[in-house]
């Protein structure tokens, strides 16, 4: 009830579509010390970069420091002004942290970094491989999806730790994989699904229930499978690589990445989750199924989310019937 009513106070000072109203509100109740609000205005969230701005009219205005990442958007990957630009505001980023911590980031430090997220990732990618190659899924959907994720080693705290867990997990989908092992609670056969949209996904458990497995998800996994080149100007191919993930690609572009990682994991259909309010997810929702259907075959759902639950049971119950219709 608290977290709901966080919510509501903060959708009257920003607006009813914003995504991260709670944030917004501790933020300027004081109940969570920021120092620096740092938002990167890439389309995953279309309502951070004016949530950000909303910190100058608020109640600690002018206590908390505001820096907005600006993403250049529609086909800048391989303009060499775009990446410069982008490059620039991760200086100004790291500038900005170094104020607040009083540390010093060398290029050195962001290059060893670099060196060791890409292990993570490649770390991940194998995982992924070997789950995905298996007759049957070698874990559940969630443990499924930690594994995967682990691999932004950035996401969890401790990279060292991250990469640790990695490591012996491959191993252990391995002998899984190897032993013909199907996870518990996974039905035989079950109808797997790919997930696409930003920061929403069936219940794993509620899908595994039904007769599904989710096998797959394009955000974060984007990222995950874009390496970092570790031979230059660490901030100009960290810019690089960002502006190249598959997610903020047109929808052209988009749908021919996803297509490859639903014909790697097999998956029977793709269902598109997004949170209403979530402008730009929402508006792509539609063109980038229909282009995936055009592509591949497969069928696809697209399950609008309320902002106010993470799981809803009319969104399940859609995902359910979908689960049926494939099988």
């Amino acid at each position: 009830m608290e977290r709901q009513a966080a919510k509501q106070k903060a959708y009257s000072a920003l607006s009813f579509e914003v995504c991260q109203s709670a944030g917004y509100e501790h933020i300027q109740e004081g109940t969570v010390p920021v120092d620096l609000v740092a938002p990167a205005t890439a389309l995953r969230c279309s309502d951070v970069s004016y949530g950000a701005e909303a910190h100058r009219h608020g109640p600690r205005k002018g206590d908390v420091k505001l820096l907005i990442v600006d993403y250049p958007m529609d086909h800048q990957k391989d303009k060499a002004w775009a990446i410069r630009y982008y490059a620039d505001s991760l200086r100004r980023l790291v500038r900005n942290i170094d104020a607040v911590t009083g540390r010093t980031t060398t290029e050195d430090d962001l290059a060893r970094e670099i060196k060791l997220r890409n292990e993570g990732r490649r770390r991940a990618l194998e995982i992924a491989e070997l789950w995905w190659s298996a007759a049957n899924p070698p874990t559940n959907g969630q443990d499924r999806g930690t594994l995967f994720g682990l691999g932004r080693l950035e996401a969890h705290g401790d990279p060292v730790a991250s990469l640790s867990i990695l490591r012996e997990a491959k191993g252990i989908i391995e002998k899984r994989v190897k032993e013909g092992h199907r996870a518990q609670g996974v039905q035989p056969d079950a109808a797997r699904l790919f997930v696409c949209g930003a920061c929403v996904s069936p219940n794993s458990a509620r899908t595994e229930e039904a007769g599904g497995i989710i096998v797959g998800k394009d955000d974060q996994w984007s990222d995950i499978v874009t390496l970092v080149d570790e031979s230059g100007d660490p901030y100009y191919e960290l810019a690089k690589a960002a502006l190249s993930f598959p997610y903020e690609q047109s929808v052209t572009e988009r749908a021919r990445w996803t297509v490859e990682q639903i014909r790697k994991s097999r998956a029977a259909g793709v269902v598109y989750l997004y949170k209403w309010g979530c402008n730009t997810q929402s508006a792509v929702a539609a063109p980038l199924i229909d282009e995936i259907k055009a592509l591949s075959g497969i069928p696809g759902i697209i399950v609008e989310d309320d902002l106010g639950q993470s799981q809803t049971e009319q969104k399940q119950n859609r995902v359910n019937a979908f689960i049926e219709m494939i099988s």
